[in-house]
């Protein structure tokens, strides 16, 4: 029997939920509906920060995609991700329940977030290109089984 609704949402679950996802791109937006990212403007910087209410051990990834949101079959591209909050166990990874990561969009088609770097060009059939970038944030111990999702317009030029 269908109740209607959907269970994505999920109530309290394990807390790990996104309070805010917000992007700075490499300029403000003259229609305020998506940030650019440009790669000739401020050396194609841009800044991903992220508020949580995790504040254990969670992943976090960074994800590029054409829609605002992923069916459980597509996974996106990723652009960045870490375990937040191991202890010793990484290099980078004392996210906490806020974050800020500065990345870089490069006209070889590359974008760096933190030590990761990945050649979009596959993705992007055009340019100006519109897209999505997805923040999903996983807890719930190593099964990482309690997810959140939010999700940005984003323009590469």
């Amino acid at each position: 029997m269908n109740c209607g609704g959907d269970d994505s949402d999920g109530g309290d679950g394990g807390g790990y939920h996104i309070k805010s996802f917000s992007i700075e791109g490499s300029f403000p937006s003259s229609t305020g509906q998506f940030v650019p990212i440009n790669s000739g403007v401020n050396n194609g910087q841009f800044r991903v920060s992220w508020k949580t209410t995790a504040n254990e051990l969670y992943r976090v990834r960074l994800l590029l995609h054409n829609n605002d949101v992923l069916t459980e079959e597509e996974s996106g591209l990723m652009l960045y991700q870490n375990n937040c909050n191991m202890g010793n166990l990484g290099q980078d990874d004392v996210c906490g329940s806020s974050f800020v990561r500065s990345c870089q969009f490069s006209n070889d088609n590359t974008v760096r977030c933190g030590t990761k770097k990945t050649n979009i060009t596959r993705f992007l059939d055009q340019i100006p290109k519109r897209a999505y970038m997805i923040l999903k944030i996983c807890g719930g111990g190593l099964s990482y089984d309690d997810c959140d999702t939010k999700s940005v317009e984003i323009e590469f030029q």
